[in-house]
């Protein structure tokens, strides 16, 4: 019996077992060709390069899409199960069953979206070269800034001798792009996320670069890429940051570093502590009471600013927020605080 017969043998043999199969697969056969009928069946190709026609009604037909065909429960049609992929590249994260539970009447999956549709601070290198293009965003630093479209040469930074290294591109509050290169290993495939260099503390972050010796161009395909997209990791001083500065905390104990995260900061102490977000109007009063589950505020600072920092204290026993002076009668703030839980 062919290969082909033994698959398909097997696979209505659990099929009438109600037991449910997935198998990987791409849309399309070996040309590309992905619709097959007008009855909603299409080609795909499984990972040993055998082509299948199945019944497609989840996703779009656009040629080798990553996609998980199979059985549904009680049922004989082999199908388009669902996308496989959320991403072009590894890591390969699975999408699990969700069109029946989530898209309602339609039942078919959306689009895929991947990094490189969204332009505004995307990096993608110009072909056959050591440059990259970078396409302009606003950013935040201490304040909002934009930034236009701009060519970055990164030929000064490829290694004269043997090695390979990060470049990490990232910009000031006046705009001014520059490179901070990371530690050399010995080939660029050992190069990982912890090779990239450390922000500086007056700069945020666009992208990084491996760079390595007798490089001739900056590459980025399907398979392979040679540009880390940093512009989701959340990291800038002064902007989206992943620390906080104890500095504009008030009342933060002077023993806590000033950059270490909040949680291992408050949670230093050595108890089980939180942090929200409170609303209050105040009618001319100058104290606002925490609310009944929390023990003790730690700290408080005010993200609006509304009311000058200075005049924002604690009382003695820790249990209110005092303003030296009276807010305006029915002025209402949001004030962020680490409080003790009970």
């Amino acid at each position: 019996m062919r290969p082909i017969k033994k698959l398909s043998s097997k696979l209505n043999q659990i099929a009438q077992r109600d037991l449910g199969v997935e198998i990987p697969a791409f849309l399309g056969d070996l040309n590309g060709l992905v619709k097959a009928d007008d009855n909603n069946n299409v080609y795909v190709v499984l990972l040993n390069g055998q082509v299948e026609t199945v019944k497609n009604s989840v996703v779009s037909n656009i040629p080798r899409m990553p996609v998980v065909i199979g059985y549904k429960p009680k049922s004989s049609v082999l199908e388009v199960l669902r996308l496989r992929d959320v991403y072009d590249n590894p890591p390969y994260v699975d999408v699990p069953n969700h069109a029946e539970k989530t898209h309602g009447e339609y039942d078919v999956d959306p689009a895929r979206v991947t990094n490189g549709q969204i332009l505004p601070g995307l990096a993608f290198p110009i072909a056959g070269t050591l440059t990259v293009q970078f396409f302009g965003m606003v950013y935040y630093l201490d304040g909002w800034h934009i930034l236009t479209d701009k060519v970055l040469d990164f030929t000064d930074e490829i290694p004269l001798t043997a090695g390979a290294h990060f470049v990490l591109a990232e910009v000031d509050s006046a705009g001014v792009i520059s490179f901070r290169s990371g530690d050399t290993v010995a080939a660029v495939e050992m190069l990982t996320y912890e090779d990239i260099p450390i922000l500086s503390v007056t700069k945020a972050a666009l992208f990084a670069v491996a760079v390595y010796y007798g490089q001739t161009e900056i590459r980025k395909t399907k398979s392979y890429t040679d540009i880390f997209d940093l512009r989701f990791a959340g990291a800038a001083t002064g902007g989206i940051a992943s620390v906080v500065d104890w500095v504009d905390v008030i009342n933060a104990p002077d023993t806590y570093p000033p950059t270490q995260a909040t949680w291992d900061a408050i949670n230093a102490i050595g108890e089980g502590h939180t942090h929200g977000t409170f609303r209050w109007s105040a009618a001319g009063g100058t104290t606002f009471d925490l609310p009944d589950f929390a023990s003790e505020l730690i700290a408080a600072y005010d993200n609006a600013l509304r009311v000058d920092p200075t005049q924002i204290d604690l009382s003695s026993d820790r249990t209110q927020i005092v303003f030296s002076t009276a807010p305006t009668a029915g002025h209402a703030i949001t004030a962020d605080y680490i409080l003790a839980r009970l």
